[in-house]
């Protein structure tokens, strides 16, 4: 009995131990100077590229669909448009989501699935609506020039691709521009009224 215990623990001293882990091996302290450093930072630069890139080319789509709008909405029969015309324009602009928006309510009162899955779509609407009626309230929104007959023409012609928008001439208008612009036209018009019923009276 004594010689089986004893073989018993030789045999278990002679046992591989298994290795200890080692704390913060894997967290070790990168040379800024090293290879994997470079690595780390070229890596960076390109990932911070990629989303420049692909912020501005959100921003460039958005806008083409913004004066593709325009374009669709405009009175091309005419030279150019006035401040006014483009502020109804403007205004009616600035609502275009709000029939969609009804529809999703609409689907959301019901219960239909289909209502659920709209609701990324409705936060993104609303998101969008609010930031261009701050912007069209407070510095401008970035509209087509077309008060600019020649800019216009060219407006006119333009086949809604990308490449050609920067050819395109914006303009910042904010609603009080627009709004002070169509009152001056109202006080005109009223004023050619008073003078043409002036005119009548003296007859």
């Amino acid at each position: 009995m004594i010689q089986k215990h004893s073989n018993k623990e030789s045999s278990k001293r002679n046992m591989p131990k298994a290795p200890k882990a080692k704390v913060g091996q894997d967290k070790k302290p990168i040379h800024p100077n090293s290879r994997k450093a470079q690595q780390l930072t070229r890596k960076a630069s390109r990932d911070l590229r990629l989303g420049e890139r692909n912020l501005n080319t959100q921003r460039t789509e958005l806008l083409a669909d913004r004066l593709m709008w325009f374009q669709k909405n405009a009175n091309l029969e005419k030279k150019c448009l006035k401040k006014c015309e483009l502020a109804s324009l403007g205004k009616k602009y600035l609502t275009r989501f709000e029939d969609e928006l009804d529809q999703i309510d609409i689907m959301q009162k019901i219960g239909n699935r289909q209502g659920r899955q709209h609701a990324s779509r409705e936060a993104a609407i609303s998101l969008t609506m609010e930031k261009e009626k701050e912007e069209f309230a407070s510095n401008g929104l970035e509209l087509p020039d077309v008060i600019n007959a020649k800019n216009f023409d060219y407006f006119k012609q333009w086949n809604g691709e990308i490449k050609y928008l920067q050819n395109i001439k914006l303009k910042k208008i904010a609603s009080k521009d627009l709004e002070e612009e169509c009152d001056e036209v109202s006080e005109s018009q009223d004023t050619q009224m008073e003078f043409h019923d002036s005119d009548d009276s003296d007859l």
